[in-house]
């Protein structure tokens, strides 16, 4: 920790190796939050809406 980082020098690019593996990981994590499905989520085959009740019992519309 006392000697100065490795730089990667490729072309017009100048990046140091820990910035890089920093890059690198968050490109990671992005890829898996894009991936991965939201915890707690069922799966999309009920997707169909309710249809309304033929008393009309407690839709929004229906407010006395």
């Amino acid at each position: 920790m006392d000697q100065p980082a490795g730089y990667l020098h490729w072309g017009f690019v100048l990046i140091s190796w820990p910035n890089l593996l920093l890059i690198g990981l968050m490109v990671v994590l992005f890829a898996l939050a894009l991936i991965l499905p939201f915890p707690g989520h069922g799966s999309a085959t009920n997707t169909a809406p309710t249809p309304p009740s033929p008393a009309g019992g407690g839709g929004k519309g229906n407010q006395a």
